[in-house]
């Protein structure tokens, strides 16, 4: 009895299991909102590097929008989502900012700043990355309490 109770557990393993047609949805439902989500990001990264430019170079037809730049505030120490070549605008737009922008700003600067020392403490072979670069400009560029 033994043996007929292990011969069709050992055929069990051999099979794959296939997935039920309601994973097979689930999973493709899931993909298509991945692919939504990732084109939503790159939208509002246009949307905002689009911001930024005419801010820059057609003031008269610039309006502020806040979501476009908390997204800016957000972003801009990532290199990813704003390139080399717009930094300096960013930077550029932010110089003005007063308030609560510009606490917030600060404090994402000196984070980034206090974990790249702390690291740097710990271990001497820490390279400089994009965003230590980043936010060390940021913080040179923001007003200075007067």
């Amino acid at each position: 009895t033994d043996k007929a109770n292990e011969e069709p557990e050992g055929d069990v393993p051999n099979k794959p299991k296939k997935p039920s047609n309601r994973q097979l949805k689930r999973e493709k439902k899931e993909a298509i909102e991945a692919e939504k989500r990732d084109a939503s990001k790159v939208e509002a990264m246009n949307k905002a590097l689009q911001y930024i430019s005419t801010w820059k170079h057609a003031k008269s037809q610039w309006k502020f929008e806040k979501l476009k730049q908390i997204w800016l505030m957000d972003n801009l120490l990532d290199d990813s989502l704003v390139p080399e070549t717009m930094f300096p605008t960013v930077l550029e737009y932010f110089e003005g900012c007063k308030g609560m922008a510009r606490e917030l700003l600060l404090k994402k600067g000196m984070d980034v700043i206090k974990k790249y020392e702390t690291q740097q403490n710990s271990s001497e072979e820490v390279v400089e990355t994009v965003e230590y670069t980043r936010a060390r400009q940021l913080l040179q560029a923001l007003p200075t309490e007067t």
